[in-house]
């Protein structure tokens, strides 16, 4: 996490909330049109059990994992959704189908047959949303063309997920997840070297060598950034009845992953380490505030280490003195060789430290708490059999979800669906007169008092989509950071002083949306928690985000990124001996996705209720980060009889395979991503002609040696020409100055309102009809006073008793 973003304690965890009335100021709401099929009466009850999306129809024509994850969550939630296969099934034949497809219908299709074809066109003629990862242009030579089908069709709403955007250079590149992974620098980025150094600035020189990891970050953030995209659609659809057209590109959604165009990760420090213990077994600890080190002291034992040089300023642990940073490494190494790792979490957890043990993916899906929370499910597949898988990403209170049935075979429905055919689609939404082409949000209020990463990231989504958020921080943290914080009013609310505890009342009886991410029981002991926050505001929607979910034996533990990557497996594999890091905070950007996709839902939902005229519509919203690391990892966090594991591991490797790897050529190092079907292909590619000859155990040397002979651009150029997957590594530094970036907008260089520029990542989903928008810089605390006026308060007292501070910047800070 960015070192201006270290995780603080917004207010004090024991401070009691004295509540005093306020007026509540109705916000504005707009005209809702009857949702199609939408039961009523008594089925209500049933269709929230179901799900949120109960009576609307999805067809999937996904394939790999985007298109496929990206519908199954709005399966999870109660959408029919019709998968489409081609001749022979899934083009990949991986366990994980399992999981990416299950709840859904499917008939096999083939999409070059005109009788096929015709099928597909009534099939989407009585759907509410299409999703399809094809390269641009690909359905419309198909013969099913966005464009015109949503002419005939204005209230469907589609869904592209491309590898790179209809507008890029690059859109008929075979953006390949091992290629995306080379374009946008998840493989260059080496801040797991910070960690194991552990502040003793004896870092080795970076060779420049790539390290692989196998997660499929762009295409799984793409997944849940679709989902997002379409939940916020259907949103927008309830206001107007018009649909539109969706695009999240691969490449641009693993700009969300990144978070910050000057990512950098923090310096080492032995309070932020992995330590091996007396069992050979490891632990990850994370104490980024003197409370963190304070605990650790008492859990284990040492409280005289306080008192002793070596420990360095426990109010500034990132920095470190050289010398001492080495006996406090040495006395911590020693300690945690005393005791096996698990007794050890047991202990220090319970101390209140941020700490887990480093387990195997296997070991943390047969973990009763995975499954008590929720994280896990046990599922009966029709091919694998008994098997766990990750569960439902966000929890609903009032509509759960759920999940509907293991994962069909090609063409199983095709009966049923070809039968549903013979009716008649159902009547068209109207269409109110004039289309409403605002943000889907628009006229909904978010307090946000997230903090870190996750929760602020969240906000940021919702403002992206239209929400009006108030960022609620603390004024003697560390500041809020400007790239979580983009597109959000600024107060800094102090609740230790007169009158600001009143402030924060009204506000939660003024939102729409309410967000936090403490641990539980931290929330309720400052008086927001979700029933203190219902009790006062019914129609509320809450929004909470902690490590391990909000039930389950483990649910109080503290934890953050580097928890959930420890507990879940992601650690040890990306180690494979000595745990590292994943090269972004991908479980804090990732679960913002699909807690924003809960919020979503929940909305939708309020939004149906209210047609009817229903009070009391709000709901809690609630995931944690080893659900997102769960489903990160869908590829292999799956078991059944009979499961290997044996994915790539360690930080040696470069690739998959001999085709699906990096490679060092003349000049520096390409991505090579092609299939095996492409071996002959390859034998085509000047320099390669003898491929087709070599045995598959020889073909990595042959690269090896073949590909050094010449540089990265001619060997993209030859292979891209026989369409073939090929990509020049580029670190995070060279992704962000590509002006293809800033020219589509994910890469945001502004002047900022308060003197300086601003740099931050920009929206990444294209709607068509109602556009995300980037929104202002981040002004710190500078719109307290506005935001008191607004809702009914003298600026004056408050301001004159430090309750609200306004701290004007000398020269506006850069993105993190």
């Amino acid at each position: 996490m960015p070192a201006v973003e270290r995780p603080f304690q917004l207010f004090s965890t024991y401070m009691t909330f004295q509540r005093q009335a306020a007026k509540h100021i109705e916000p504005v709401k707009p005209t809702l049109l009857p949702c199609r099929r939408y039961k009523h009466g008594k089925e209500h009850m049933a269709i929230e059990r179901a799900g949120t999306l109960s009576g609307l129809r999805v067809i999937d024509f996904g394939q790999y994992i985007a298109g496929p994850l990206a519908a199954m969550q709005l399966a999870d939630h109660g959408a029919d959704v019709i998968r489409i296969e081609p001749p022979g099934g899934p083009r990949w034949k991986t366990p994980a189908n399992a999981m990416w497809n299950r709840g859904k219908r499917s008939i096999v299709l083939d999409l070059k047959n005109t009788d096929d074809i015709e099928t597909a066109l009534r099939l989407i003629a009585r759907a509410d949303v299409v999703i399809e990862n094809f390269r641009p242009g690909v359905m419309t030579r198909l013969g099913l063309a966005p464009e015109t089908l949503l002419a005939e069709h204005p209230s469907l709403v589609w869904c592209s997920l491309p590898g790179f955007g209809s507008d890029d250079a690059r859109a008929q590149i075979p953006a390949w997840e091992g290629l995306l992974g080379a374009a946008t620098g998840n493989f260059m980025l080496k801040a797991q070297r910070l960690r194991t150094d552990a502040g003793r600035r004896e870092l080795a020189p970076d060779d420049g060598r790539p390290i692989y990891t196998m997660t499929p970050v762009s295409s799984v953030f793409a997944g849940c950034m679709g989902a997002l995209s379409v939940a916020m659609a259907l949103v927008a659809r309830q206001r107007d009845g018009r649909g539109q057209h969706i695009e999240v590109p691969l490449f641009d959604a693993t700009f969300a992953a990144i978070g910050s165009p000057r990512w950098k990760g923090l310096p080492g420090t032995p309070w932020v380490r992995s330590y091996e213990c007396a069992d050979g077994r490891w632990l990850d600890m994370l104490c980024y505030h003197a409370k963190h080190v304070r605990a650790f002291a008492n859990g284990a034992g040492v409280e005289d280490w306080l008192d002793q040089p070596f420990v360095n300023n426990i109010n500034k642990v990132f920095r470190t003195d050289a010398a001492k940073v080495r006996v406090l490494l040495a006395r911590m190494e020693a300690l945690f060789r005393t005791r096996p790792a698990e007794q050890w979490e047991k202990i220090l957890t319970c101390a209140g430290v941020p700490i887990a043990m480093v387990r195997t993916s296997a070991e943390w899906m047969e973990l009763p708490q995975a499954r008590e929370s929720g994280c896990i499910v046990a599922l009966e597949d029709k091919q694998l059999g008994p098997m766990l898988q990750p569960g439902i990403q966000a929890g609903l209170s009032l509509s759960p979800g759920l999940i509907a049935g293991p994962a069909p075979a090609p063409d199983q429905h095709r009966s049923e669906i070809l039968k549903e055919l013979d009716t008649p689609p159902a009547r068209a939404l109207p269409l109110t007169a004039e289309p409403d082409t605002r943000p889907p949000l628009a006229g909904l209020r978010l307090v946000d008092l997230g903090s870190v990463l996750v929760g602020p990231a969240c906000g940021r989504t919702l403002a992206e989509f239209g929400a009006e958020v108030i960022k609620i921080d603390d004024p003697n943290g560390v500041g809020a950071g400007p790239d979580v914080n983009r597109g959000k009013r600024s107060m800094f609310l102090d609740l230790t002083k007169s009158g600001s505890k009143e402030v924060l009342e009204r506000l939660s009886l003024d939102c729409d949306l309410f967000l936090q991410n403490f641990r539980p029981g931290v929330a309720e002991k400052m008086g927001i928690g979700y029933d203190q926050i219902r009790k006062r505001n019914p129609d509320a929607i809450y929004i909470s985000y902690t490590l391990y979910g909000a039930s389950g034996d483990w649910a109080w533990r503290p934890g953050y990124e580097n928890q959930a990557q420890a507990a879940t497996g992601m650690m040890d594999r990306f180690g494979d001996g000595i745990p590292a890091m994943e090269p972004f905070p991908i479980n804090d950007y990732g679960t913002a996705l699909t807690g924003s996709f809960g919020v979503a839902l929940a909305v939708y939902h309020r939004n149906r209720m209210r047609s009817e005229r229903r009070q009391g519509c709000g709901q809690h919203v609630s995931t944690g980060l080893v659900f997102t690391a769960s489903l990160l990892q869908s590829i292999v966090m799956n078991t059944y009889a009979g499961k290997r594991w044996d994915e790539p591991r360690g930080q040696e490797k470069l690739g998959s395979g001999p085709l699906d790897r990096s490679y060092r050529t003349a000049d520096g190092w390409m991505f090579l991503a092609a299939r095996e079907n492409q071996i002959d292909a390859l034998a085509r590619v000047p320099g390669l002609e003898e491929l087709a000859e070599i045995a598959p155990g020889e073909r990595e040397p042959f690269l090896e040696s073949r590909l050094a002979l010449d540089n990265t651009a001619n060997w993209t150029a030859r292979l891209l020409a026989l369409d073939i997957g090929a990509y020049a590594l580029s670190t995070v530094a060279e992704v962000m100055a590509d002006p293809r970036a800033a020219r589509r907008g994910i890469y945001l260089d502004r002047a900022h309102p308060d003197g300086g520029r601003s740099v931050t990542i920009g929206p990444i989903p294209k709607l068509s009809h109602t556009p995300t928008v980037a929104g202002q810089p981040l002004r710190p605390s500078m719109e307290g006073p506005s935001i008191l006026e607004e809702i009914g308060f003298d600026p004056a007292p408050l301001l004159e008793s430090g309750g609200v501070l306004v701290t004007p910047p000398a020269l506006a800070v850069g993105g993190d």
